[in-house]
Formats: C-alpha cells, sequence, structure tokens
C-alpha cells in the first residue's frame, strides 16, 4: 500500500513538473447560444388516430440526412425530417435549412445539399444573407445569400 501511495505520489509530481515546463494550450471554443426553430405547424394541421398520425402540410417532401455528424444531437442518418420549400419570408434565425453547397465542403459532392442551423441574418442592398452554422460545429459556414436556400425543416421524426 505505501509503495502504490508513493508511485501514485511520484506519478502526480512528474505529472505537476511536466506542466510547469511544457505550455499545454487547448483550444478556444466559443459556445453560441442556438435558437429554437420557428413555429411553423400549427395543432390544426396535426392529425392523430389510433394506428397512426398525419402532419397536413402542402408542397412537402421526406428528407434522410448524411452521416456528417455536424447537426448532432438533432440530426443523424436515422432521423426523417419534412422539409417545405424555402423562401426569405419563412426563414428565421434558430430554422434548420437545407442549402446548395459551393464547393466549401470538399468531401462532399457540389450537388450536396447542406443542412445547417440559420445563427444570424443580415440585409445587404436588398440581398438577404444568413450565417449558418452546423449544431455540432465549431466553425461557422459563413453568410449564405438567400438564393442558395433551397429547403426548411419543419419537423423532425425519430
Amino acid at each position: 500500500m505505501y509503495l502504490e501511495s508513493l508511485i501514485i505520489l511520484f506519478i502526480g509530481i512528474e505529472i505537476g513538473m511536466l506542466g510547469t515546463y511544457i505550455q499545454i494550450q487547448y483550444p478556444l471554443v466559443e459556445f453560441i447560444s442556438v435558437q429554437a426553430p420557428s413555429d411553423y405547424i400549427n395543432r390544426s394541421q396535426i392529425e392523430v388516430y389510433q394506428d397512426k398520425f398525419c402532419v397536413l402540410v402542402n408542397d412537402s417532401r421526406v428528407m434522410n440526412y448524411a452521416a456528417t455528424g455536424s447537426m448532432i444531437p438533432v440530426l443523424n442518418e436515422n432521423a426523417n425530417g419534412i422539409e417545405i420549400q424555402a423562401n426569405k419570408s419563412i426563414i428565421n434565425i434558430g430554422d434548420i435549412v437545407a442549402y446548395e453547397n459551393d464547393g466549401k465542403f470538399e468531401h462532399l459532392n457540389d450537388s450536396s445539399l447542406i443542412i445547417h442551423r440559420v445563427i444570424n441574418k443580415k440585409i445587404e442592398n436588398g440581398i438577404i444573407y444568413y450565417l449558418m452554422l452546423g449544431d455540432n460545429n465549431f466553425n461557422v459556414d459563413g453568410w449564405i445569400n438567400e438564393s442558395r436556400i433551397l429547403w426548411k425543416t419543419i419537423s423532425i421524426i425519430y
């Protein structure tokens, strides 16, 4: 017992001494408070039956997601998203949208859609730009022109 305590003490001293000689740097991470998506589906559009439920939304589609990990824990490859065609009047800070890849994400092909959250919005010369970020990413995607945003996620089914 004495020897084990001495070894643990010695290891602790060595680690402590290393800390004084080696400057250990941790990456600076800025945590961004994320807004919840805006409400789109009214209670009157949801019908619940004994054996099923229906969400009554016109011009919608069901979307599956790639296993990139950028939107975990909200989205993963097993989630099913209900999306509607996007237009600037329905996109708000906090919404999850799908936008066209402009080549920034080299690991995806150019026809891939990026599904990330809107964290800010600005207007320059009459054009709306949205600042995008994956919930599980540390770097923003940059300002995305409104014309590149194609779909808005209005529901996620796990």
